[in-house]
């Protein structure tokens, strides 16, 4: 029966003796942003606990400018309405507390519960009623709060290859083979559409894997080496979701919540090599953030099976055995560790 130790869920007692704690994990953001209480975080400091609770995960977010000023954005009061220049494009207006009505170039009421997308043809709007941490993005979906006429940087979560310990080795044909997984939150009140952009991210020198969502699409895809296979996975309910990826010489297969999702064949002239990175909820540029929060990401080898695959989705986090080469619980801090062999 499995333990828990560190956070970590062992197999057994005998790998106490084999976790090592991995360092050289990094988060950058090149900005202060703002908790879900308002309080702002420091330069390069992630956020965790930012829906339902303390262990949820580590959030990634993208780039975005509040284009509120600064009063209005911490407070507005039925007295004083706050009109805004000229917009052109489409934009969401979120708060935290209270509630205003949209009018001018848009209509709508805003909620905590409730933010608006509007499609706005160049016009001003105008915002009434009594509301605290106010937001208007020049984005169709909402994002986290940041001051007004203030940009909140994009956030990255970079592993590097040498500790990530992923094996995509091999030439023609590949010969690597391993099993990734990791949970994503999807939120779907404060953020309208789940999560977009890039969930993982795994870059050779040649090639890159990641999963990824745009804009208005209701379907999710496994891109592998030059390759996007569709995913049998419309957007993902409110809650946590496992993802497990599993590969060997031949194929790629993806599985969600236990049950198998998508499936990619590899292609031999583009086999990968030594994974020089891995991102977590960002593809290897730095935008396609995922915008929700991700956590419990392991690495094992070899290939696990099917079966393997479903009796770990049943667990809360991942299960610590012989062939975990790399695990990162991302509950409140970076810390991770490896089992040595």
């Amino acid at each position: 029966m499995a333990f828990k130790y560190k956070g970590l869920r062992l197999k057994d007692p005998t790998l106490l003796r084999k976790l090592k704690r991995v360092l050289g994990v990094t988060f950058t953001r090149a900005s202060v942003a703002y908790d879900k209480n308002g309080n702002t975080v420091p330069v390069n400091t992630p956020r965790f606990g930012m829906f339902n609770g303390p262990d949820d995960g580590i959030l990634i977010e993208e780039a975005h400018t509040n284009l509120l000023s600064a009063d209005a954005s911490l407070s507005l009061t039925g007295a004083s309405p706050y009109t805004t220049g000229t917009l052109n494009g489409t934009y969401t207006f979120t708060c935290r507390t209270g509630s205003y009505e949209l009018s001018g170039g848009a209509t709508g009421t805003v909620t905590p519960t409730t933010p608006q997308t509007k499609a706005i043809t160049s016009a001003t709007v105008t915002l009434t009623g009594t509301s605290t941490y106010n937001q208007i993005i020049n984005k169709a979906y909402p994002l986290s709060f940041t001051l007004g006429g203030t940009t909140h940087a994009g956030e990255q979560l970079i592993i590097p290859g040498n500790i990530a310990n992923i094996d995509t080795s091999g030439g023609t044909p590949n010969t690597g083979s391993g099993t990734i997984e990791f949970k994503v939150y999807v939120n779907n009140t404060i953020r309208t559409l789940g999560m977009k952009g890039g969930l993982i991210s795994i870059l050779t020198p040649i090639n890159e894997l990641y999963i990824w969502r745009w804009d208005g699409d209701t379907k999710y895809y496994l891109h592998v080496f030059g390759t996007a296979t569709e995913i049998s996975q419309t957007i993902l309910s409110e809650g946590p979701h496992t993802f497990k990826i599993v590969w060997d010489s031949i194929s790629f297969k993806l599985f969600c919540d236990g049950v198998q999702v998508g499936s990619t064949v590899l292609t031999p002239t583009l086999a990968g090599s030594a994974a020089t990175n891995v991102k977590i909820g960002s593809r290897t540029s730095t935008g396609y953030q995922c915008n929700t929060l991700i956590s419990d990401v392991a690495f094992s080898r070899p290939k696990r099976g099917d079966s393997d695959l479903v009796r770990r989705s049943l667990n809360s986090e991942p299960v610590v055995d012989k062939e975990v080469t790399f695990i990162m619980p991302l509950k409140n801090d970076l810390r991770a560790y490896r089992v040595r062999t």
